[in-house]
């Protein structure tokens, strides 16, 4: 089953997978929504995403912050950085929301930092003086496997388009409304709505899609405080919005060629999973 639902007015679960897992693996969180005078309905929602994507945006990341307090998923995501594409990679994530923590492992596709492959990542907000840690298993020197660094310097902004520090669906809609919030308000290219389809990266889970012309191409922000973009250029970037969570659940960035910059899909979504003590320390990285 790709995505589960209880039958229940005001509770809505997203699990987007490749293929189902066992409940005992990963027991199905429930989300409860909540009843908020200021959100849209459903149907106004759908309708903002035609006449005022950014609106529809908005509404999506409120509702978020005020349902989620985490996120169990697979990311699967594939970046140009530097003018160089990288290989497909395939990343655990587990996102706290407060206080902000986030975890990965990789699966497959694992980058080097300081010439040594991660394979896992970790930062705690408030934790080991503001640094993130990465686990780097075949370094030669046992303790040198965790390695901290800062998580806005060059080796991390090296592997990655995005800081670990906004991971996670919540920061991702957030980072999407920024930047095409400024580019309606600047009159830089066009958001257009095509349409509720299957999306075949995400098992055939349809999706409302959304698609930004950008006029002129235009770089991402590593952080969204940064004061202008950096890296690889695209032309447009198309984002997919799940119907029933409204949660952003992939993206694509094309350069005017069609080459790829970068695509990020977010699979076996769970909402507001049970959080362990221990899931966000050195100990669960290295398992």
């Amino acid at each position: 089953m790709l995505f589960r639902s209880l039958a229940l007015p005001a509770v809505a679960v997203l699990t987007l997978a490749l293929a189902p897992r066992p409940p005992a693996e990963h027991p199905t969180p429930v989300l409860a929504v909540v009843a908020s005078s200021e959100r849209p309905s459903p149907t106004e929602w759908e309708s903002l995403l035609t006449t005022d994507p950014v609106a529809a945006l908005r509404a999506a990341r409120d509702r978020y912050a005020a349902e989620v307090t985490g996120v169990r998923m697979v990311m699967h995501k594939q970046e140009r950085i530097a003018g160089v594409l990288y290989p497909p990679e395939v990343v655990d994530v587990l996102v706290r929301e407060t206080p902000y923590a986030v975890r990965m492992v990789w699966r497959t596709g694992s980058r080097k930092v300081l010439g040594t492959a991660v394979e896992g990542a970790l930062y705690a907000a408030g934790e080991n003086g503001g640094r993130m840690t990465v686990w780097r298993p075949t370094a030669l020197a046992s303790f040198l496997r965790f390695y901290d660094l800062s998580p806005t310097d060059a080796p991390a902004r090296s592997v990655s388009r995005y800081s670990l520090t906004e991971a996670g669906p919540g920061h991702t809609l957030g980072r999407t409304l920024a930047a095409w919030g400024r580019a309606r308000d600047g009159g830089h290219g066009t958001i257009d709505y095509l349409g509720c389809r299957p999306i075949p990266d995400l098992a055939g889970r349809p999706c409302h899609v959304l698609r930004r012309t950008c006029t002129p191409p235009e770089g991402d922000r590593f952080l969204t405080a940064d004061p202008g973009a950096s890296g690889d250029a695209f032309a447009t970037a198309t984002i997919y919005l799940d119907p029933e969570t409204w949660l952003q659940v992939g993206a694509e960035l094309r350069r005017a060629d069609g080459q790829l910059v970068g695509r990020y899909l977010f699979q076996d979504v769970q909402l507001n999973p049970t959080f362990a003590a221990t899931d966000f320390t050195r100990d669960a990285l290295a398992k």
